[in-house]
């Protein structure tokens, strides 16, 4: 069985594209960089379905590549599920595109290749999915799952014009003392009003450590906010927002603890599926441009050929 260069290239572009998806996905809300990967795979599947052929040894390579997604997923029952039914829509992916390439008279790309990447995005998602699936329904702390502390970080730094319009001068990235140091100012001002000369926010932190734990009492008290009287000076305020979030989550969660797992399942893929549309256009776009440049070099040509048609007679 002869392979050709640019079948060889592409196959091996493809599996080294996934294998540092699989290594790296978790890593992307952290780094949104890293999903460059996601592309690339998108990219690399068109034109490894453009330059491949009817043989076993190209649909074994489409299983193969999604198989590899796995070298970054903690194995359980699950997540091998999610492998071998990702596996299985690659090759299902593979065999759309290359009946679709046959039976098309003109070369269009889109028309070949765009249910095909489709369904090879699906399979991404559904490894993916199955995987998280895995994890959180073994996970101890649902809540942390259900509201994870970069996103929480993401949305304070949203709404921290907002924020400030309720309690102006106290930002989420204050410490402790720092915010509660501003809260007192502002009490006693007023309080005392304006004519009185107040402790200055230096003066009223010295202060704090012997009276933080009963400012925090009052402060529960008041707010109903739930913040552990014994709570560190030093610590973020974001941090301590976080952990009240995490509290008010697990009083509504622990009902239905059985069924968080799947619900955070379920929406992680229908999310993966709505990312996965930006990555399907953008992914046309460049094999369109990619297989144009080519075509203009000459290092690619259209030709035409013969096609045998079965007619009535």
């Amino acid at each position: 069985m002869s392979i050709n260069k640019k079948q060889l290239a592409t196959a091996v572009l493809l599996l080294m594209s996934n294998i540092a998806l699989g290594f790296w996905w978790n890593l992307i809300p952290k780094y949104p960089l890293l999903a460059i990967f996601a592309l690339s795979s998108g990219l690399l599947w068109i034109l490894f379905v453009l330059f491949a052929e009817d043989r076993a040894f190209f649909y074994i390579i489409s299983a193969i590549s999604i198989l590899l997604l796995g070298i970054g997923i903690h194995l359980d029952i699950w997540s091998i599920i999610g492998l071998v039914f990702g596996a299985i829509l690659a090759i299902w992916a593979f065999s759309i595109a290359r009946k679709t390439y046959h039976s098309n008279i003109k070369f269009l790309l889109t028309a070949i290749v765009g249910r095909s990447v489709r369904i090879y995005f699906t399979a991404m998602a559904v490894v993916f999915s199955l995987a998280y699936f895995g994890v959180v329904s073994n996970a101890s702390n649902v809540s942390s799952l259900i509201l994870p502390e970069e996103v929480f970080n993401i949305g304070m730094q949203i709404l921290e014009k907002p924020f400030q319009a309720i309690i102006p001068g106290i930002h989420a990235k204050d410490t402790v003392d720092e915010a509660l140091a501003f809260f007192v100012q502002s009490q006693l001002k007023q309080t005392l009003g304006l004519n009185v000369t107040v402790p200055s926010l230096s003066q009223i932190r010295q202060a704090l450590p012997a009276e933080r734990k009963e400012i925090i009492r009052t402060l529960n008290k008041e707010f109903g906010t739930n913040i552990d009287i014994n709570t560190k000076g030093t610590e973020k305020l974001s941090t301590v927002l976080y952990r009240i979030s995490l509290n008010k989550i697990d009083e509504y969660a622990k009902r239905f603890s059985s069924y968080v797992p799947w619900i955070l399942a379920v929406g992680f893929f229908f999310s993966l599926k709505a990312i996965s549309f930006v990555y399907y256009y953008a992914s046309i776009i460049f094999s369109v441009l990619f297989v144009k440049i080519l075509l203009s070099i000459g290092a690619l040509k259209i030709e035409t050929a013969p096609a045998t048609k079965e007619i009535l007679i």
